[in-house]
């Protein structure tokens, strides 16, 4: 076969993959329509599964380390391990993406009750 025959077999096969795939009928044989019935399929499960995937955290690794972090310089280690553990995480290295915005979450609520405790110690009733 020559190459602009397998060019010409190649448009035809997509062609008729984006027909069934958009519901009509091709113009080409019927052969490269039965070929696109297995990836219709295929594209449809894929379909399927791809909500379940755009849906993005509030917060990325990158932002839950941070503030972890951040959280162990002021306040010590254990407090940064103790959220880590209560999200069934044991190193930050190993956190997933699914876990990092209840971390995050976690870290900043902890952070922020640490330090109002921290001002409320600091008042010395000067």
């Amino acid at each position: 076969m020559s190459l602009e025959t397998l060019l010409q077999d190649l448009i035809t096969a997509v062609n008729a993959n984006t027909a069934a795939l958009q519901g009509g009928s091709t113009a080409g044989a019927a052969e490269p329509e039965a070929k696109t019935e297995k990836p219709a399929k295929t594209t449809t499960a894929k379909t399927e599964k791809a909500p379940a995937k755009t849906t993005k955290p509030k917060f990325s690794v990158e932002q839950a380390s941070s503030l972890l972090l951040e959280l162990k310089e002021a306040h010590g280690v254990e407090h940064a391990k103790a959220i880590l553990t209560e999200n069934g995480v044991a190193k930050m290295a190993e956190m997933p993406a699914e876990k990092a915005e209840a971390i995050y979450e976690a870290a900043k609520a902890k952070l922020e009750e640490l330090g109002a405790a921290a001002a409320d110690s600091d008042d010395d009733g000067i």
